[in-house]
């Protein structure tokens, strides 16, 4: 009887392996199945198919600088307890959002309209998003320091960038809609000021002063935001 026992154990353990001793293709099928759902359960599968999309949406000169930068700024993302409900830990968690939020913009230029508009999404969820002491939701004070952290980074001066945001900025008691936010990112981006009203700009510059006479960088810009910020329409 015993003899029998260990003929069958011998059968089955060959059969999950190949002449040459390597594991049966059930067997292999198996290990793979299970590593692709490791993969699943963690979330990499879906962190690195995101990844990829946004080196397809950008298409940046240097994809793995890109990809290491991207991966990098993966780590800003906010405790769940909110710095135990502190004010400083409150104060800390915003200002991480706030930088995650201002990353994504950055991926791609406002020219790149599809690539911009989806990191517009994303940014508006990631200050949206609810915390322990917070309602989902973007409040007005949260979505108006976006917009000077942005005009900030145009080097913009403040004569210039003053007027842009009183249209545009809400209260900061207001809910501020996704409409509402992509259209402030939209404006403070630069993409409302088309080549027309630029050239007309300088049309108007150069019939307002002499030929002989050069225009400096400061007065051209003054000249330009003025028509650009006439065209923006006040939130409300």
């Amino acid at each position: 009887m015993a003899t029998v026992e260990k003929r069958r154990l011998a059968v089955s353990q060959a059969a999950g392996f190949t002449d040459s001793g390597r594991p049966g293709a059930s067997r292999t099928a198996a290990m793979t199945e299970s590593e692709e759902d490791f993969l699943r359960q963690v979330g990499v599968t879906e962190m690195l198919r995101t990844a990829l999309l946004k080196v397809l949406e950008a298409r940046p000169e240097e994809p793995i600088a890109f990809l290491a930068h991207y991966f990098e700024n993966m780590g800003l993302r906010s405790p769940t307890n909110g710095g135990a409900g502190e004010p400083a830990g409150q104060l800390l968690l915003q200002q991480q959002r706030l930088g995650r939020a201002l990353w994504h913009l950055r991926l791609a230029h406002h020219s790149q309209r599809t690539a911009f508009n989806n990191n517009v999404g994303v940014a508006y969820e990631c200050l949206s998003a609810s915390g322990r002491k917070k309602k989902p939701g973007l409040d007005g004070r949260t979505y108006s320091e976006l917009l000077k952290r942005i005009c900030r980074d145009g080097e913009a001066p403040e004569e210039v960038v003053a007027p842009l945001l009183r249209k545009i900025q809400c209260r900061d008691h207001e809910a501020v809609p996704l409409a509402v936010f992509r259209a402030g990112m939209l404006t403070c981006a630069g993409s409302r000021l088309g080549p027309d009203s630029l050239a007309l700009a300088m049309d108007r510059a150069l019939v307002a002063r002499r030929p002989s006479v050069p225009m400096t960088r400061e007065e051209f810009l003054e000249k330009a935001a003025a028509l650009f910020i006439a065209k923006v329409k006040p939130v409300g």
